[in-house]
Formats: C-alpha cells, sequence, structure tokens
C-alpha cells in the first residue's frame, strides 16, 4: 500500500505566490520613492500585518503626517495596494490560527467561526432579519422598529402573554409607521 503525499506543495505555492505579490508591490514602491519614504512605508506595513493596526494607528505610529499619506496613496496607487495586501496578510494569518484551533476540536471556536463567518446559517440573531418571508421576521422587525422610537409600553398583553401592535392614540403614528412596513 502507498502511502498518500499531504498536498504541502500545493499550500507552499500558494504562499509563496501572495508573498510573491507583496515582493513585487514593495519593489515597484522602491522603484517610485526615496528610501526614506520606502521606510515608512515597510513599517506601515509591517503595524498593519504584524500587529493589526488600521492604516491610520499604522500611519500615526510610523511618525509620518496621515493627510501627506492619503495623498501619496491617492497619487499612487500601488502604496494602496501595499496596504490592502497586508491587511489581508494579518486577516489571514488570524483566520489559519483559529481554523486550526477549530480543527482541533476546541468547539467554542469552531461554533464562533462558524457565526462569525456564515450568520444566516449557524448565528440567527445576527442573520439576516428583513427579506425572510415569515410572520417571525416581520413581527420582530416591528418590534424593533416600536423599542428604537422610544416607546416603553409593552408590547405582550399580561392578561394572554401574546403580543400586540394597537396602544394609545398617542402612539398612533408609530402604529401607521409599522402598518406601512408591513404592506
Amino acid at each position: 500500500m502507498v502511502a498518500k503525499k499531504k498536498p504541502t506543495a500545493l499550500i507552499v505555492k500558494e504562499v509563496d505566490y501572495f508573498s510573491e505579490g507583496v515582493l513585487n508591490t514593495q519593489k515597484k514602491i522602491a522603484d517610485i520613492f526615496s528610501p526614506e519614504m520606502v521606510k515608512v512605508f515597510m513599517r506601515v506595513a509591517h503595524e498593519i500585518s504584524e500587529t493589526g493596526l488600521s492604516e491610520k494607528e499604522a500611519v500615526l505610529v510610523s511618525g509620518y503626517n496621515y493627510k501627506k499619506f492619503q495623498y501619496l496613496k491617492e497619487k499612487f496607487p500601488v502604496v494602496q495596494e501595499l496596504i490592502d495586501l497586508k491587511d489581508v496578510e494579518y486577516k489571514r494569518d488570524l483566520l489559519r490560527n483559529i481554523s486550526r484551533r477549530a480543527k482541533q476540536n476546541d468547539d467554542k471556536v469552531a461554533q464562533w467561526l462558524l457565526e462569525a463567518r456564515y450568520p444566516t446559517e449557524f448565528n440567527k440573531r445576527k442573520g439576516s432579519q428583513m427579506g425572510d418571508d415569515d410572520g417571525e421576521s416581520m413581527l420582530a422587525a416591528a418590534i424593533s422598529f416600536v423599542r428604537k422610537t422610544g416607546d416603553r409600553n409593552s408590547l405582550v398583553s399580561e392578561d394572554s402573554g401574546r403580543a400586540f401592535i394597537i396602544k394609545t392614540k398617542k402612539n398612533q403614528s408609530i402604529i401607521n409607521d409599522i402598518n406601512k412596513m408591513l404592506d
């Protein structure tokens, strides 16, 4: 029986393609800018990919003026390309670590990953609430609407435990708005 080889060469090639793309972008920047500016861009890129700072925070940490950085980014799209690649690199590294833990039988991490990645399938609280044609979603949207408008009266009849929408005359505009939503 011949043992199957794991496709590690393919994974290495994917990482190499990504790294190659980053290196090519860095070379383009080095061809355009002075060595001092290249250092600034590399510091910003490092802060984004290694610590997860936002672009603005990374620029501030690098000691460069953010407005000037934005100008350079607009004038030279390769700078935005580097920032985007480094942001993806950070996300990719974190997701790789989280996925590894989830696959090593960490059920809580696996559950969180599924809920975050596929909210409509695994996280009913964050999934789409409007757009579903079931009555429960519409009622939940109506209750949410009434709550957001500042109405503090109870929506549940204390006698029957059923939800009711018609309340007092002073809330008639809210009722009209709900009826418009439901039509």
